[in-house]
């Protein structure tokens, strides 16, 4: 590959929406659920009095790596298109 530096290639996953959805689930509970919007995916659970509860991106990369089994997620996002999936950026081994 030509005129790329290797800090700029990146390894990812990518989910279609209903696959992120099974992932969401699966790694923060049933009652988790996830809106895309141009600036960014929100991943929340709501609690029986229908109080919302965020998570931070942060926590999110720590729980993706771990269900992947990688040594960081250091960011996920949604396509813009007509059919959007979900992106999750990670590494294998962590730089030093």
């Amino acid at each position: 590959m030509k005129n790329v530096r290797p800090g700029q290639l990146k390894t990812a996953v990518f989910l279609n929406l209903d696959e992120f959805s099974y992932v969401v689930r699966a790694v923060f509970g049933n009652g988790t659920n996830f809106e895309t919007a141009l600036d960014g995916i929100t991943v929340y659970t709501v609690d029986e009095e229908d109080d919302y509860t965020y998570l931070e991106d942060d926590e999110i990369c720590e729980k993706l790596a771990t269900y992947f089994d990688v040594a960081q997620v250091t960011s996920f996002h949604a396509d813009d298109c007509k059919y959007p999936g979900i992106w999750i950026v990670y590494k294998d081994k962590i730089d030093k």
